[in-house]
């Protein structure tokens, strides 16, 4: 697998680009909050981020997400019509 570098730039570019009106995730953090904090909060997060990559390690509460398929269009009863984009 090759080599990736997560940079402070990539995340600032990132967090500047949340949609502020979104609900928070699972971290329980608004996106509000990371998108007017990003200059203070991207080189902690790129820190975070690529160490979790260099060692192989991930965070515990990572590991867990919450998916629920949301009805797009079509019929209801038909599986493949709640998850299209």
């Amino acid at each position: 697998m090759p080599l990736i570098t997560i940079t402070v730039q990539g995340v600032d570019k990132l967090l500047t680009g949340l949609n502020p009106n979104k609900a928070q995730g699972p971290d329980e953090i608004l996106p509000r909050l990371l998108k007017e904090l990003h200059t203070e909060t991207a080189s902690i997060l790129t820190i975070i981020f690529q160490r979790s990559l260099d060692t192989g390690i991930v965070i515990k509460n990572w590991k867990h997400a919450i998916i629920t398929p949301a009805f797009k269009k079509g019929s209801k009863s038909c599986w493949a019509n709640r998850n299209k984009n």
